[in-house]
């Protein structure tokens, strides 16, 4: 009878969690201005729900000449927008090399050489973690429920 609460228990958390997961928006850090190269600079940002990938970008910006060499950014996108860049095939929760252009301005062309990383988890654009606390915290939910029918 207990083992029977304990999997009930853990599958109603299960379904909560993934409620929750689909109402509310993707969270990213985004930069304050301009480029991000460390935390003090980033801040959290609800994503629109077109937006469904969060990434980080660091590499050199030329216009003509070189603009940013070391630019780091970080934000929302749409994955399917990502996948403009050279290679086509940007996979998420993974980072490739990129190259890739805008057009800012008609007469000037922007072009973007480095290594892009997509991840669709909440906050999961930082420096060093890959995985959403969301997920940590999940896991210690279930942990102590179990704990406590043991």
């Amino acid at each position: 009878m207990e083992r029977r609460h304990v999997l009930w228990t853990i599958a109603v958390i299960g379904i909560f969690s993934i409620l929750l997961k689909q109402g509310w928006a993707l969270r990213c850090y985004t930069c304050i201005e301009g480029t991000c190269p460390s935390a003090s600079d980033m801040k959290e940002t609800g994503c629109t729900t077109l937006l469904d990938t969060c990434f980080k970008f660091e590499g050199v910006v030329t216009q003509d000449e070189v603009l940013f060499q070391g630019y780091v950014t970080r934000g929302c996108a749409a994955n399917s927008i990502m996948q403009q860049f050279t290679p086509g095939d940007i996979q998420p929760n993974k980072c490739t090399n990129v190259t890739g252009s805008r057009d800012p301005d008609p007469d000037r062309l922007e072009t973007y050489t480095g290594r892009i990383c997509l991840c669709d988890t909440d906050l999961c654009n930082t420096a060093s973690a890959s995985r959403s606390l969301y997920v940590v915290f999940i896991f210690f939910i279930v942990l102590s429920c179990l704990y406590q029918r043991i």
